[in-house]
């Protein structure tokens, strides 16, 4: 797809950027006094200015009807050009201007923006006739007589522009004659002027007169006594002359494309095609416009590429209704500017958020109508340089929030666009609809003047939006306040039930703070100082340490995530209960606070552990070292507490063991309470899980000795046996019941186990199945602690080897026959 550069041929000065705004003001004044302003010359030359006009079918209608006018005497001998500002008067008198030539017409031309009040509209219009002022003199109105005597009997018709008449009544005002003033006097003159005009059949007048929104300002006395003199001057006019149209709103894309580009209006359409083509089917695959819209919009597009539709009706119609902006020559101004700025892009075609916002040019030419005050908007949310939608989402974001931006102003119209008004002004080929559309969600997250109504329309205002709200809120968060959220939010966190102490936070300034205790004690440190980790391990003079080999400490990253996720929850909950009664608070702005404090609470879990996440372990040489840093997946370990997380990966990484070999046991200590008592003492051994598992490996020891002992020589023992006679993982394919002359009618069994401990009275659950029984039940029921309350009854005949195997613990009994075994 080629750009529209190479498509259409930019005109030289747009293409250099030599251009001159001015020139855009199409000034009357200049043209007929032949003063020699580059800005003037194009309208002073009819071959350049018959080039870069586009003649409208009105415009050509109303200069022939003056033509008949001056050359056979028919119509009307009045005319008004009705348009607001820059909608095409002057530059539509200043054709008629240069047609006199054809025409063979004399012609005066008095631009009131700049004729002085020295000087009467009638000494003007003689002097311009006859070169001098003999006939016309005074500030007093001339008589109808007078006025007739001065246009009748010429050689030649004569045509009389008096462009935008008002700007000079408002100045006359102040001129007093007598007991009148030059304003009323002026107002006299063209009343008796259109009086003699029906006698004069070769003289026409063109009038134009703003409207009345456009030159009427300030509601003060001064602004009451104009609007009386432009009623009159409304009332005069209205008696003789006839009104006329120079264009219509679908006129002005191809005004636009005249001055701006080179290229025959009537082959751009046949040059673009593929092009329109391309941007019609992306248009179309996103659903970005209604299926009875599409071939109305691929017309219009044909008609104002390189722009597209939306670009003229954003600027035409809004933009346009600034009495500032001027409607087709503020088009024209700034269109010249935004086709400069991308004359190196590979567009193909410019939307809405080709108006780069970050050009001066184009900012200033767009600030100077919507006000200074929507510099911030434009600085803070779009295109400064911290602007928060590049940060959202780089360059789709931008796109997207100045298509926003275009949309918004002025704000007294139906403000803002719709989801898919945003996507269908900002997709391109590498930012595609569905990914302006993401954009769009971020930039609400993000931008503190973007606004979404409860309609569904987005648009930004010069008031700081519910974002600015909440970021001011977390602003003012207290460090006081994020340090107690994050210490209960580390409160919550532990199920209990795997490590023996946790300690959260302890006093760092103490190293005995730490009791010294024969159990595995996470340390869940406020600061990241392996040297304390390094001085509560070796102890102190006051404070000699002896079970160094049970400390696990948990060290903090920086958390800048977390601190900035709990900021976000305080704040949009402050927010929250500040406007919860106010009737600013519309639900659209409420679902969004609601959705920010969910977004936050979501996430702190996830960042709690990603924070806590650097493992410290005791080191014999080196008092403490590092174990691991933690990488953290939320979507698998999102519901796991961080103890439990921590204590399952220190489980699989082999630093703490919840099962002990049997020979790994014995090289520690000569029984349970001795090993375990090394264990946990001296640094660089395995770390126990608990004394329980130390027990159930020394037991597994005499069971597998017992066990060797009963067998026949050929019999085979696996030697790394950890339980009840066969490897951990494995059960017997024909497992032979131990023989024993002991039987009992009834065993039951009671204990409080850990998951490690469930897991193994696998073989206590399986043996039952060889013997002969007449009942066998088994409940297992989670407790709140995370431990589970286990109850095993079995009836029949039960040999003892079953019982055998049965190991409690502290808080579990074993029920014989009605008597009770501990």
């Amino acid at each position: 797809m080629r750009p529209f550069h190479e498509l259409l041929e930019v005109r030289p000065d747009v293409r250099d950027g030599t251009l001159d705004l001015s020139v855009y003001a199409a000034n009357l004044g200049d043209v007929s006094s032949k003063i020699d302003k580059p800005a003037a010359r194009e309208y002073q030359d009819p071959k350049l200015f018959r080039e870069m006009t586009y003649e409208t079918e009105r415009m050509r209608k109303a200069l022939d009807d003056i033509r008949v006018r001056l050359q056979e005497g028919r119509g009307n001998g009045v005319r008004q050009l009705e348009t607001s500002f820059g909608g095409g008067k002057t530059h539509a008198m200043i054709a008629m201007y240069h047609e006199c030539t054809e025409w063979n017409a004399a012609r005066i031309a008095i631009d009131c923006q700049v004729l002085d009040t020295a000087y009467t509209i009638w000494g003007e219009m003689e002097r311009q006739l006859d070169g001098t002022i003999t006939r016309m003199t005074g500030q007093v109105a001339p008589s109808g007589d007078k006025i007739y005597e001065l246009f009748s009997n010429r050689d030649r018709p004569i045509l009389i522009l008096v462009d935008e008449m008002f700007n000079y009544i408002k100045r006359a005002i102040a001129i007093a004659i007598g007991n009148s003033d030059l304003a009323d006097q002026t107002i006299t003159f063209m009343q008796n002027l259109n009086g003699q005009l029906g006698s004069l059949p070769n003289v026409c007048l063109v009038v134009s007169l703003s409207n009345r929104d456009d030159v009427l300002k300030a509601d003060n006395k001064t602004a009451r006594t104009q609007n009386e003199y432009y009623e009159k001057l409304q009332r005069i006019a209205g008696r003789h002359l006839q009104p006329v149209t120079i264009s219509e709103d679908n006129d002005i894309s191809h005004i636009v494309r005249r001055r701006l580009f080179q290229t025959d209006e009537g082959i751009i359409s046949d040059r673009a095609q593929d092009t329109i083509q391309h941007c019609m089917d992306k248009i179309k695959e996103g659903g970005l416009i209604s299926a009875d819209d599409v071939k109305p919009y691929t017309t219009r597009f044909n008609n104002t590429y390189p722009f597209t539709p939306d670009v003229i009706d954003i600027l035409h119609k809004r933009w346009g209704s600034y009495a500032t902006f001027q409607r087709t020559r503020g088009v024209l101004r700034l269109l010249s500017l935004v086709v400069h700025s991308m004359l190196k892009s590979k567009r193909g075609w410019i939307a809405p958020s080709d108006i780069d916002l970050s050009v001066s040019a184009i900012r200033g030419e767009l600030l100077k109508h919507a006000g200074d005050n929507t510099a911030s908007v434009v600085d803070a949310d779009i295109v400064g340089s911290n602007a928060l939608a590049r940060k959202a989402d780089g360059d789709a974001g931008v796109r997207c929030a100045t298509s926003i931006f275009m949309y918004s102003f002025p704000p007294k119209m139906s403000r803002g666009a719709t989801l898919e008004e945003v996507k269908r002004s900002s997709f391109t080929d590498q930012t595609p609809h569905w990914v302006a559309g993401d954009a769009v969600g971020k930039l609400k997250r993000r931008c503190f003047y973007l606004e979404e109504g409860d309609e569904g329309m987005f648009c930004f205002d010069i008031t700081p939006n519910i974002n600015h709200m909440i970021d001011h809120a977390k602003q003012n968060v207290s460090d006081g306040a994020v340090h107690d959220a994050e210490r209960n939010l580390l409160d919550g966190a532990r199920d209990g039930g795997r490590f023996v102490n946790i300690h959260i936070w302890p006093d760092e300034t103490e190293v005995y703070n730490i009791p010294d205790r024969p159990v595995l004690q996470l340390i869940i440190c406020k600061k990241n100082s392996p040297e304390w980790c390094k001085r509560v391990v070796n102890g102190t003079s006051r404070s000699h340490r002896i079970h160094m080999n049970g400390l696990i400490f948990v060290l903090p990253t920086d958390g800048i995530v977390l601190n900035d996720m709990l900021r976000l929850q305080l704040g949009a909950e402050s927010v929250h209960s500040h406007m919860k009664n106010s009737t600013e608070y519309t639900s659209a702005r409420r679902s969004y606070v609601d959705s920010e404090i969910k977004r936050a609470r979501d996430a702190l879990g996830d960042e709690l552990c990603k924070k806590y996440s650097v493992i410290y372990i005791p080191d014999r040489d080196e008092g403490v070292i590092k174990f691991k840093e933690y990488m953290f997946n939320p979507k698998l370990e999102s519901n796991i507490s961080l103890d439990a997380l921590l204590w399952e990966r220190l489980v699989r990484d082999n630093q703490i063991a919840e099962k002990i070999a049997p020979d790994i046991a014995r090289e520690h200590g000569s029984d349970a309470d001795g090993a375990y008592d090394t264990m946990i003492r001296i640094p660089g051994n395995a770390m126990p899980a608990s004394l329980e598992v130390v027990r159930r490996a020394f037991e597994t020891k005499e069971m597998k000795d017992k066990d060797e002992s009963e067998l026949e020589p050929d019999t085979h023992v696996s030697g790394d046996s950890t339980w009840s006679g066969f490897s951990s993982g494995e059960i017997p394919d024909k497992p032979e019941p131990a023989e024993s002359a002991a039987t009992y009618e009834r065993v039951v069994y009671t204990d409080v186990l850990d998951a490690v401990g469930l897991n193994n009275i696998r073989s206590v659950l399986w043996a039952p199945q060889n013997y002969t029984l007449n009942g066998f039940t088994c409940n297992i029921d989670k407790r709140p602690d995370g431990m589970y309350d286990v109850r095993l009854e079995v009836r029949g005949v039960v040999p003892d080897s079953v019982v055998s195997n049965i190991r409690p613990t502290e808080r579990g009994h074993v029920e014989i026959d009605g008597g009770w075994e501990e």
